[in-house]
């Protein structure tokens, strides 16, 4: 495959996640929240349908990074520092907004709010093994960087 196809199925794929996570915000975390205590103005219910789309807010610039991520891609230019700083950058931001939603998922697991506690704890570790994965990739990355720069100055 081209650098060019690449970059689309990438691209391609960025936009259905895109697009996947839009419908969640939209559809998912509302009915999830139990509508009900929606209409009834349940404060607690508010809250945490609010936590839910500003944990969301990081998952979406995170996109945005791998957008950028696939220019490199397009380019040809994959192995290269900056690259594995994107990539270093989308893990740091994950990490830190898993550690965020565990945290406020088990707040209102145990204010008995958040009927879908479990499920969002699986998704946390997915997550979370999702960040460790884009970690290991942005060291071989920066490895690879350096492996290249040496080789271009050898020549």
């Amino acid at each position: 495959m081209s650098s060019k196809s690449l970059c689309f199925w990438v691209r391609c794929a960025i936009g259905m996640i895109a697009v996947c996570g839009l419908c969640v915000c939209a559809a998912w975390y509302p009915l999830g929240t139990s509508f009900s205590a929606l209409v009834a103005s349940d404060l607690a219910a508010w809250c945490m349908l609010a936590f839910f789309w500003l944990t969301s807010l990081p998952c979406f610039f995170i996109l945005v990074l791998s957008w950028k991520i696939s220019a490199a891609i397009k380019t040809g230019d994959f192995f290269t520092a900056r690259v594995a700083k994107l990539i270093k950058s989308s893990a740091l931001i994950l990490f830190i907004d898993l550690g965020a939603f565990f945290i406020g998922n088990l707040v209102f697991a145990l204010l008995q709010v958040n009927v879908w506690a479990l499920a969002y704890f699986f998704l946390t570790i997915a997550g979370l093994v999702t960040a460790i994965f884009m970690s290991v990739l942005s060291h071989y990355v920066a490895k690879a960087a350096e492996l290249r720069d040496l080789n271009e100055g050898t020549i």
